[in-house]
């Protein structure tokens, strides 16, 4: 078995079927399949997912609600893929989706996982390209909100969504997995900050956009206060450094054609970090 599709369910039965219809049309050709963990849904989920009892479905029904890293977890414990790919059930997959990160995947030994550039719904404006963090240590979505998509086949980061990911099965074991002290949020980036550590490249596709609802689950934002700040008691001092060479760029980058909405004292911090870098490499 080539690929294990990962998808941790909780509600939200509309989405689900879209998305399983989306899959189904663009899956790759290569051996797959497919893994399905309900986190108890209460929405007639389960009894949609009793239909689905052919190749290339896997079931897995959690006797309480667990939230996405458990779910995830115990979907890639009895994955038979070499390659696991988290799949959010809020995605809408376009073809030619998939070959672009598995060609990244499977071209060097030090890419630890690789994501795809998303679209909302609709609106068309970029969801998520790769993800950067604050002089705060704090992480956010590149691109958000902007309409034209990164040129490039792809971009290299330091963290990227778990919405959806492609890893190989053993790098993810070996790392122990999502960490399961987060609840629905920030498990994902940290679990890039530990692949990061241990040397591995972080990439985003920028070939084929697929779209995505964002947060449709219930309870979704329920604990991101608290999910952020273990993260940044674990990881404040590494991701502040990178936020200093990456949150002055990027901020001014997103507010570049709505000065007016920078925030004065951070545009103010963002041209000092940025004219400091600039004379530093400067020879007087």
């Amino acid at each position: 078995m080539e690929i294990s599709f990962i998808t941790p369910l909780f509600n939200c039965l509309p989405y689900t079927k879209l998305f399983l219809q989306s899959l189904a049309e663009t899956a790759p050709a290569l051996s797959h399949e497919v893994i399905l963990v309900d986190d108890f849904s209460t929405d007639g989920t389960r009894a949609f997912l009793a239909t689905l009892t052919d190749p290339p479905y896997r079931v897995i029904l959690n006797p309480t609600n667990l939230g996405f890293a458990k779910s995830s977890n115990i979907g890639a414990r009895q994955a038979k893929g070499r390659y696991l790919c988290f799949v959010n059930n809020d995605l809408v997959l376009k073809p030619g989706w998939f070959e672009p990160m598995y060609d990244l995947i499977t071209s060097a030994r030090d890419i630890g996982a690789v994501g795809n550039i998303q679209l909302e719904p609709g609106s068309g404006l970029v969801h998520h390209a790769g993800v950067f963090f604050d002089w705060q240590g704090r992480p956010l979505h590149a691109w958000r909100y902007r309409r034209r998509k990164p040129g490039g086949d792809y971009g290299e980061w330091n963290a990227i969504t778990a919405a959806c990911f492609l890893t190989d099965a053993k790098i993810f074991g070996d790392l122990g997995g999502f960490d399961e002290s987060y609840l629905n949020g920030y498990e994902d980036i940290d679990l890039c900050v530990r692949l990061r550590q241990k040397g591995y490249r972080l990439l985003v596709s920028y070939r084929r956009p697929i779209e995505h609802f964002a947060s449709t689950s219930p309870g979704r934002k329920k604990y991101d206060e608290q999910n952020r700040e273990r993260f940044l008691a674990k990881w404040k001092e590494v991701t502040r450094e990178w936020g200093k060479v990456e949150w002055p760029s990027q901020y001014v980058h997103r507010y570049a054609r709505a000065w007016w909405k920078m925030v004065p004292w951070r545009m103010g911090q963002a041209i000092c970090i940025l004219a400091f870098r600039f004379l530093s490499r400067r020879e007087f």
